[in-house]
């Protein structure tokens, strides 16, 4: 055992030490705000705050999450639960290092705080993403080099994004829109497939789908403004509430079509089901909010 990981240990342990039933509930539910959560978020985001924004940071998010995942694969150091027994985990699967969620809530709130001139905001969201670092430590499913390597990693992504974001967009609209939808399909597809066959996990094929519908939804943006956030309290409530059950029925049916792992058209279905619950967020439910006067 490296000298850093049982450094980690240690830490764990100590953060562990003060256990108790409101702090386990605490960080689990931080621990969400940086997972599971993102399915509540980002359609708050893109459905009642800014669209454009909320879509562009699940698309910058989604990207980050795959890098992590490529790391992951790669490194494959196993979680620290599993290194010593003292530790109190529920366990997760995948590798540790780097930390998805501290990569990807660096990715995502950092976004959305570098856009934002709201000082409160900005001081909520550097503290979110903190406390989401820590609470996978608390946890026991990462290091705490797993969650600082997640961080300078997330400031070194959106450094580029800001940086080569605006550059690749102005190269891909000025293709042909034969030549875009080509590249939003066959690109993102093509480094999940050989993913999948390099390291054998099928993860990247649902992130595929999902960057592929962002960017057909920011292109239908690009051509006529998809929702018009504006809206009383009734309105973007009644967006939220509508939205999130059919995104939820969208999820349940998502699942149901799942085949076997091993079946013949288990990858394609997994990446269809990534491509419809990001189209459904960013594209199908914003078009029906302006059809059924929700939106201006």
């Amino acid at each position: 055992m490296l000298a850093i990981q049982q450094w980690g240990i240690d830490f764990i342990l100590m953060l562990q030490s003060y256990q108790s039933p409101f702090l386990d509930s605490f960080f689990y539910l931080i621990t969400q705000l940086g997972g599971m959560a993102y399915l509540a978020v980002v359609p708050l985001v893109i459905w009642c705050i800014n669209p454009r924004l909320g879509i562009r940071a699940l698309l910058a998010m989604l990207v980050a999450q795959y890098l992590v995942m490529l790391i992951k694969d790669i490194v494959q150091e196993p979680r620290p639960y599993l290194a010593d027994d003292r530790i109190i985990s529920s366990g997760e699967r995948g590798y540790s290092f780097p930390s998805g969620h501290a990569m990807g809530s660096m990715v995502f709130y950092g976004l959305l705080l570098l856009c934002t001139d709201k000082k409160w905001l900005r001081i909520a969201l550097v503290g979110l993403i903190i406390l989401i670092g820590l609470s996978r430590n608390y946890l026991g499913v990462h290091y705490p080099h797993d969650v600082v390597i997640g961080w300078v990693l997330g400031i070194i992504y959106l450094y580029s994004w800001f940086k080569w974001q605006p550059l690749v967009s102005k190269a891909f609209y000025q293709q042909t829109l034969s030549k875009q939808l080509l590249l939003l399909f066959a690109v993102p597809a093509l480094i999940a497939s050989l993913h999948y066959f390099w390291l054998d996990t099928f993860r990247a094929l649902a992130v595929a789908g999902a960057v592929s519908a962002c960017v057909l939804s920011l292109m239908a943006d690009s051509s006529r403004t998809l929702l018009h956030v504006k809206g009383h309290i009734i309105q973007l409530a009644g967006r939220y509430i509508i939205g999130m059950v059919l995104l939820l029925a969208t999820l349940t049916a998502c699942d149901a079509i799942v085949p076997a792992d091993g079946h013949l058209f288990y990858n394609v279905v997994v990446w269809v089901n990534g491509f419809t619950m990001s189209l459904m967020t960013c594209y199908f439910a914003p078009r029906l909010f302006g059809k059924i006067k929700l939106a201006q």
